[in-house]
Parts: structure tokens; C-alpha cells; sequence
């Protein structure tokens, strides 16, 4: 099998992060607080299009191997959670294809001090497109040439502290790291927060203040990426239980040099308001807009509504934002994570991690690897029924950025996913999935060719043991495009065998 090779710094992280499993894996096989599982999945897949080429089709069988390893606690002072999976990939049409893909989802809160020093910790690795055009199916094995293995790493210290009676102190610094296999520059970045809140007072009226530095470079150059200097001052009205309205201005600055929006003007005050209306337990309304746009503080609308069967949300937002921030966040404002029990709703500031049992419905398509900053404009509205042994999900997002750099490239990408899952059985289900999708890569420029993908998928699941299950599936994919030389069709199978120790 030939594997791409990786620079020492690559190679450290990976390795780090396997010596950090591996000891917290031992540590958890010794300790009745934690959960523990490993497991191994091995499949076959068959295409008759490896790389999607619209000509120059490729048959192959793929074979895959994929050890793994999920870690849970939840404590007083430790919530952990982690689930890495390892997925080597052979191809029978070319062993130059071979390659390995990481994924990993892993958080960690850790309380030090009781009720003073807290410790958040999240990880990700996964598979980034390294431009958006050039693939059109959400799997990586297919097209592995248009994928990077993607690293992401945060660490924040946090000290809380009572002043007086009603006012809380916070006070954070974060790092924060993006690693990429090949394509794009890694980087790393660093912010410190410091806020005064006393919403804990029973008066009406409360306020709060925030200032904010955060600033991003390049960990091959070290030329600065992105910063930013943040400070607002808020006061709020709590006009009742369910509706609480904020207004508020400050000072904020993106040194960004000619920005093509004025929304991002630098070094300029602004203003704000906002108001979260809860007409019921199951429905709630969050509104925030600032007059200048910064980065990490978005204008939006989130809506979500919250039945029995039901979850359902609706995500408006526009910020000043850049590849790295979507890696960091992993899932998009207003995007739906849901288990086979429930679906929560992603917020801003809120962890973006789905567990070893959720999956993340509509989520934003993310842009090509591009180190510039963007103005980020996106709708998601996700909705997800379970009536039975059925459950439905939806998802569409509606996306636009315009980047803010001599180029002036405007980016816009659509799509919506709905699927279905039918429990046949105590030990078998099956499920559909269809998605569509359409990208222009440069709505500025009347030559742009625009790309349409649809993809359709059958699965079905069957539990042979306690430990031990199957699956398999059928696959259809397929792109037209304005340029005739891009379009493929694609049809695959698969089936995979998975045990748990």
C-alpha cells in the first residue's frame, strides 16, 4: 500500500494523537467510570468510475480495514468523549490510490477548580476537499486525489469567578490548530476573551461586557492570516420569562485593508440589538444584529420548534469568516446533530461535536482550501420526524461568500438532503438517502461554470450478534455540468462487516 508521506510536524501530531488514545484507552480499561468499546469494520466497495471521469472510467474494488476506538465519561469534573476510526484503503485498479483516512470527533471538559478553572478540549480529523469542484460525492474514497486528511485542535483555559452578589467573571485564552496532509498551508491561532455578566441578578435590567483579540498565522510562513479586536457593551431587559430584548454598541476592527464591503469597514465603532422571544417550551427565536459585521459575531436568525417526533430549525446568518473558522466549527449555525433519540440544535458558541452515535444533518457545504477571509451568508433550515420505526430527515442550505480580497470572488453553492430509516426489525433496518447540489464558483464572472450533483443511496443493516453486524449498500451519482468534459455518472455497491469488542 503506498502512503503519502508526512513532514515531521504531521507525522508528530498523528502520533501524538494515537499516544493520547492509546493511554486513554488504558487508563479506561482499569477504571469503572469510564466506557470503553473497540472495534474493527471490514468492507469491499465496487465502482465503475473510481476517479469520476466523464470519458476515462476506471473499474475497481476497494478494500477497506478500519480498527476504532470510542472512549466515554461523564463525571462531575470530566465529560469525555472520542471516537477515532484508522480506515486503510486498498484499490484493486491501481495501488497508486492507495491511501489512509483519519476521522476522529473528541471533546473533553475538565473542571480543575471547583467552580473556578475549567479546561475545554476538542479534536477532529477528517477529509477536506481541496477544491469543491472537483468532487461531487461526499465519500473519499472515491476521487482520494480531490482529499486531504484534516487535523483540528483546540485548547482553552477558563477561569470563572463570582464578583460581589450577581456579576460573573470570565476570563479564557485559546489555541487553537489546523493541520492538513497536503494542498494547503497549516496554521495556528490564538484568542483571549475577557467578560463581565450579570444576567444572574433578579432585576429586569442586567449588562454585560466582552472585549475580544484573536489572531491566526500561517505555521509555514508565519505571515498573519486573520485578527481581529472586539469590544461591545450590552444591556439587556428581561421583559418577561419568555422575552428578553438587548441593545448594545462597541468598537471592532478586522484589519482587513480594503475590504470590498463596507459591512467589515476596520477600525470603526458599532451598534447591536437582539432579543430571544420562548412563546413556548418548544419554541424558541434568537435575533442578533450588529451594523458592522466581525468576525466570530454574526448577524442571524435561528428559529427552531420542538415537538414529540419532531425537531425542526431554521439558521440566517452573515459573518466575516475563513476556511479555518469552518474547520474549527465542524458544523454549520442551525445545523440539526441528532442520535436515534433526540436531535439538538447548533448555536453560536456552542460545541459542533456530534458523539460516536449522532450524525450532523444539513450541513453547510464548506469552500475550497483558500487562506483569504470571506464574507459568509448562509441559510440551513433542518428538519427531523420519527413517527414508529421510521425516521425522517431534511436538510437545505443555501450559501454565499464573497471574499474579501483583490480577486472579488463570489462563491454560492444550494443543495438539500432528505433521507429515511425504516427498523425492520429488532435486529435489521433499512434506509434512503437522495441529495442534491449546485455550485457556482465564481458568480462574479458570467463564464463560471456551474455544477449540478445528485446522488441516491440504499442500505440496508442487519445485526448478526451482540458484537457483530453487517451492511450494504447501492449507490447512484451523477453531475452535469455547464462544461460537458466535467459530467460522469457513477454506480457502486458495497458491504461491510463490523465487530465490537
Amino acid at each position: 500500500m503506498v502512503i503519502t508521506t508526512l513532514t515531521p510536524s504531521r507525522a508528530c501530531s498523528l502520533s501524538l494523537l494515537g499516544l493520547i488514545l492509546a493511554s486513554a484507552a488504558s487508563y479506561a480499561a482499569e477504571t469503572k467510570d469510564w466506557d470503553i468499546s473497540t472495534s474493527v469494520q471490514l468492507g469491499v466497495d465496487y465502482s465503475d468510475n473510481l476517479n469520476l471521469s466523464p470519458t476515462d472510467k476506471t473499474e475497481t474494488f476497494i478494500g477497506t480495514l478500519t480498527p476504532g476506538v470510542s472512549i466515554q465519561r461523564q463525571g462531575r469534573h470530566l465529560k469525555l468523549g472520542a471516537d477515532y476510526r484508522l480506515s486503510l484503503v486498498d484499490y484493486s485498479a491501481s495501488s497508486a490510490s492507495d491511501r489512509y483516512f483519519h476521522n476522529l470527533n473528541a471533546f473533553a471538559d475538565t473542571e480543575l477548580i471547583e467552580d473556578h478553572l475549567f479546561i475545554d478540549t476538542t479534536a477532529t480529523a477528517s477529509q477536506q476537499l481541496i477544491d469543491n469542484q472537483s468532487a461531487g460525492v461526499i465519500d473519499p474514497k472515491l476521487a482520494p486525489d480531490a482529499f486531504t486528511n484534516t487535523l483540528t485542535f483546540a485548547f482553552t483555559p477558563i477561569w470563572r469567578q463570582r464578583i460581589g452578589d450577581y456579576t460573573d467573571l470570565s476570563l479564557s485564552a485559546s489555541y487553537d490548530a489546523v493541520v492538513y496532509q497536503s494542498d494547503a498551508e497549516d496554521s495556528e491561532g490564538v484568542s483571549y476573551n475577557l467578560a463581565f455578566d450579570t444576567r444572574s441578578n433578579p432585576n429586569k435590567i442586567y449588562w454585560t461586557l466582552q472585549t475580544r483579540q484573536d489572531s491566526s498565522k500561517s505555521s509555514t510562513t508565519n505571515n498573519t492570516l486573520d485578527k481581529n479586536d472586539f469590544a461591545q457593551l450590552q444591556l439587556g431587559y428581561r421583559h418577561s420569562q419568555q422575552l428578553d430584548l438587548r441593545v448594545g454598541g462597541g468598537y471592532s476592527d478586522s484589519h482587513i485593508d480594503n475590504p470590498s464591503d463596507t459591512a467589515i469597514s476596520s477600525g470603526s465603532s458599532f451598534w447591536s440589538s437582539g432579543l430571544t422571544w420562548n412563546p413556548n417550551p418548544r419554541t424558541s427565536v434568537d435575533l442578533n444584529y450588529n451594523n458592522q459585521i466581525q468576525s466570530g459575531n454574526s448577524r442571524g436568525l435561528i428559529v427552531t420548534h420542538r415537538r414529540k417526533r419532531g425537531t425542526l430549525s431554521l439558521s440566517l446568518q452573515q459573518s466575516l469568516s475563513s476556511v479555518r473558522q469552518q474547520q474549527l466549527q465542524t458544523a454549520a449555525i442551525g445545523s440539526l446533530i441528532c442520535s436515534s433519540s433526540a436531535c439538538r440544535v447548533i448555536g453560536p458558541g456552542d460545541s459542533a461535536i456530534p458523539g460516536p452515535d449522532e450524525q450532523i444533518i444539513g450541513n453547510t457545504l464548506t469552500t475550497s482550501l483558500d487562506e483569504g477571509r470571506f464574507i459568509s451568508e448562509t441559510l440551513n433550515t433542518n428538519y427531523s420526524y420519527q413517527f414508529r420505526k421510521s425516521t425522517w430527515t431534511l436538510g437545505l442550505s443555501a450559501n454565499r461568500r464573497k471574499f474579501q480580497d483583490l480577486s472579488d470572488r463570489v462563491e454560492e453553492d444550494m443543495g438539500f438532503t432528505t433521507g429515511w430509516a425504516l427498523q425492520l426489525s429488532r435486529r435489521s433496518s433499512i434506509n434512503a438517502t437522495y441529495n442534491w447540489s449546485t455550485l457556482n464558483p465564481d458568480a462574479n464572472v458570467s463564464s463560471s461554470t456551474r455544477d449540478h450533483r445528485q446522488g441516491l443511496n440504499l442500505g440496508y443493516s442487519r445485526s448478526l450478534s451482540a458484537d457483530t453486524s453487517m451492511s450494504s449498500a447501492l449507490r447512484f451519482n451523477e453531475l452535469s455540468s455547464d462544461d460537458p468534459g466535467r459530467e460522469y455518472q457513477e454506480f457502486g455497491a458495497s458491504l461491510s462487516f463490523n465487530h465490537t469488542f
